[in-house]
């Protein structure tokens, strides 16, 4: 987790192929607390290799498992059979970053106070080197190297590639989603191990490592059809089309969303400013001015898109998580002109601000200089959608400070949207429109069965799911048979009243006029651009 794939099925088409590929170690990620316990403690009793858990051995897996340790070891031999070096391996995972009752309530210790402990234990057990595997940030694996005489630490958790040595440490990272390996060798020569052999401690292997992308290489043939099936699951959502991405946005990517805004996260905000700015999604009666969404809620792909390639189910749940609730955040210009920059440049983090693209900031200082069109001003309050992590300090200490200081303006708690819903109701609004004015010939405002005919295959005077679902492909929007979910939003869209899954002409006017009349006095429209 997080993975489209294992939210439908639990997590077992990953640990399938983890056993088959077959991956020999395992280490904890944060994200597995994405998944139920039962589900994931189901999962730990399928998996057959080793499973290193040095930092959380009160997960309620951990004592009765056949697949965990707290370390594990491999023993080299030369090639007369007498040389021989142990490896040590050690598994931790972030402490930071987690929940209030995840992973069962189970503790999580201290990354450093964990390798610290061990470090003199297998040692004294006889390890010639230790590797640490570690779920941790890159500034938190530089203070690994820093504070540890680790040769190489391997590393996971940030999304992007790194390959650096930091104190005699060389610190390996190959990103997210398996796109890129980092194959490593640790070479005891057997001239220097010989005459290493009476000392203590004993010499540092040579280490070499190259960064491939996996790609590059032939999918097993078994495997792939074992992956094709698994897949199936959620043909529907791959193959039903909400909107059409606009120009502008091209070319579409996620990639690199923690160290740049993408067009991905520019897009995904403006769309949610928009659905926010709807008087019939968002019924809260306040405005937003702009959308600002750190990069560890949105977006999340980490993929490009092709040029013909549109927003799917699959990729709108692989790009913002339906848990990441969106609120509306009051704070002065002043915080946002200076906020934005503090996460821009260096490292790549989660906390990199993607924003709407009528939040434009000056080339030069990173400074915002407008907002929904009109010029950023220090002292004015402006209403703000962002995801639930918007105000946390660690992330913006301009932004985190401001709300520290004035907790009246943060949003009550019960107040969040889930952006699934804003986006797919703000889609449907719009697909529905442009059926709506396509269908009233006249441009009186008013449906007639006549009119409706156009869609009204079986000639009984409304329109039914087969018959919307008919409309997207005439739409061409691309559709799977089965899935009826984004039909089912249409429908509500339009006006099924009574939730019948069918549209009669009456119920499509009066819902016309409702929406015509809620705009006409509604104040929650974006200001003139």
């Amino acid at each position: 987790m997080p993975y489209l794939l294992s939210v439908v099925d639990k997590g077992k088409g990953m640990m399938t192929m983890l056993n088959e590929t077959p991956i020999d170690y395992l280490t904890w990620g944060n994200h597995e607390a994405d998944m139920s316990h039962a589900n994931v403690m189901a999962r730990e009793k399928e998996y057959r290799g080793c499973w290193i858990n040095s930092n959380m051995k009160e997960h309620e897996s951990f004592a009765a498992s056949t697949c965990q340790t707290d370390v594990a070891w491999i023993t080299l031999k030369g090639s007369d059979g007498n040389l021989v070096r142990k490896v040590a391996m050690l598994g931790v995972m972030t402490n930071s970053s987690n929940k209030a009752g995840a992973f069962g309530g189970a503790t999580i210790d201290d990354p450093w106070k964990c390798m610290a402990e061990y470090t003199p234990k297998v040692k004294a057990a006889g390890a010639d080197l230790i590797i640490p595997l570690c779920h941790l940030y890159e500034p938190q694996d530089e203070r690994t190297a820093r504070e540890f005489d680790f040769p190489v630490i391997l590393s996971g958790h940030d999304h992007h590639v790194v390959d650096k040595t930091i104190a005699g440490s060389r610190i390996l990272k190959p990103g997210l989603d398996a796109h890129k390996a980092i194959i490593v060798d640790l070479v005891w020569s057997e001239e220097t191990t010989k005459q290493a052999a009476s000392s203590a401690p004993a010499c540092s292997p040579t280490i070499s490592a190259q960064t491939v992308r996996v790609a590059d290489w032939a999918p097993d043939a078994a495997l792939l059809v074992k992956v094709q099936s698994a897949y199936r699951l959620i043909d529907n959502l791959r193959n039903t089309q909400l909107t059409v991405v606009p120009p502008k946005f091209r070319p579409l990517t996620s990639e690199n969303a923690r160290g740049a805004v993408v067009t991905m996260g520019s897009y995904l905000c403006s769309v949610i400013r928009d659905a926010l700015n709807t008087p019939t999604i968002n019924t809260s009666g306040t405005a937003v001015d702009g959308v600002i969404i750190k990069a560890g809620a949105c977006p999340r792909g980490s993929r490009t898109y092709a040029d013909d390639e549109h927003i799917t189910l699959e990729a709108l749940q692989m790009e913002i998580q339906e848990h990441n609730e969106i609120f509306i955040y009051t704070l002065p210009g002043k915080a946002i002109k200076y906020g934005l920059r503090e996460q821009w440049g260096g490292l790549p983090n989660p906390g990199w601000m993607q924003h709407d693209d009528l939040i434009v900031c000056d080339a030069q200082t990173g400074l915002v200089v407008s907002i929904n069109g009109a010029p950023i001003e220090e002292d004015r309050m402006y209403h703000i959608g962002s995801a639930s992590d918007f105000p946390r300090r660690s992330d913006g200490e301009t932004i985190g400070a401001w709300f520290m200081a004035h907790p009246e303006c943060l949003p009550d708690a019960d107040s969040g949207a889930p952006p699934h819903t804003l986006l797919i109701s703000h889609w449907a609004e719009q697909i529905w429109e442009t059926v709506f004015a396509a269908l009233d010939r006249d441009g009186d405002g008013e449906l007639t069965k006549e009119e409706l005919a156009a869609l009204d295959a079986n000639g009984d005077g409304s329109l039914d799911r087969q018959e919307l679902l008919a409309c997207l492909r005439k739409q061409g929007f691309k559709t799977y048979n089965t899935e009826m979910g984004f039909v089912d939003v249409l429908l509500r869209c339009a006006g099924d009243e009574d939730q019948d899954g069918v549209l009669t002409v009456d119920e499509i006017n009066r819902s016309h006029a409702h929406k015509a009349s809620q705009n006409s006095v509604c104040q929650l429209r974006p200001r003139k651009r």
